[in-house]
C-alpha cells in the first residue's frame, strides 16, 4: 500500500469506521530532554484508534508536538480561549509508524484544527515582509484529518471552528 492510498482510505472513514481505546498507556513514549540532561519525565499520546475493518492500520493522538506553544503566534486564533497547543498525530501501519501530522487544539481544548501553509497572496516586493498579505492554507488531507479527529474525540463544531480560524482549505 502508498501511502497516498492510506490516507485516503483513512480520510474516506469517520468515527462509526473506529474502534477507540479509551485507556492506555500505548507505548509510543516521547523522551523530553533538554540537552543531555534527562530528567525522566515522558510524554505520550493519550487517545488511540483501530480501523475495523484492518486492524493494521491506527492513528493515535495528543502527544505535545512542542513544549513552547505561543499563542502569540497564531494570529488565526480568535477564540475566548486564545491558548493553541500543537499535537501530534501518528498513523501507524501494522504497528510501524508512516505518517505524521500537526494539529492544533483549540479554545480549551474544545476543537482541534489542521496544521497550514502561510502562503503570501499580495503583489508586493518579496523582500519586504511588513505589508505582506497572508493566506493560511490548509490541504485536503490536513482539514479532513482534523475532522476525523474531531469525530473520533465527540468534539461537535469543528466546521464552525474552521471558519472562525479563517483557515482557507485548498
Amino acid at each position: 500500500m502508498e501511502l497516498d492510498e492510506l490516507r485516503e482510505l483513512i480520510i474516506n472513514t469517520n468515527d462509526e469506521y473506529w474502534n477507540k481505546l479509551v485507556v492506555g498507556p500505548y507505548y509510543h513514549d516521547r523522551i523530553w530532554h533538554d540537552g543531555d540532561d534527562f530528567d525522566g519525565t515522558s510524554h505520550s499520546h493519550d487517545s488511540r484508534a483501530v480501523l475495523l475493518n484492518d486492524v493494521n492500520i491506527s492513528i493515535e493522538w495528543g502527544l505535545r508536538h512542542r513544549e513552547d506553544d505561543d499563542s502569540d503566534g497564531y494570529p488565526w486564533a480568535d477564540f475566548r480561549d486564545k491558548r493553541v497547543e500543537s499535537m501530534l498525530v501518528d498513523v501507524f501501519y501494522a504497528g510501524a509508524l508512516v505518517d505524521r501530522s500537526v494539529l492544533f487544539r483549540v479554545d480549551g481544548g474544545r476543537s482541534y484544527l489542521p496544521d497550514y501553509d502561510d502562503v503570501r497572496v499580495d503583489d508586493g516586493e518579496p523582500h519586504i515582509i511588513d505589508d505582506a498579505v497572508w493566506e493560511y492554507q490548509v490541504d485536503r488531507w490536513g482539514y479532513l484529518l482534523a475532522q476525523l479527529i474531531n469525530q473520533l474525540d465527540s468534539r461537535d463544531g469543528y466546521e464552525s471552528y474552521f471558519a472562525r480560524s479563517g483557515l482557507v482549505r485548498v
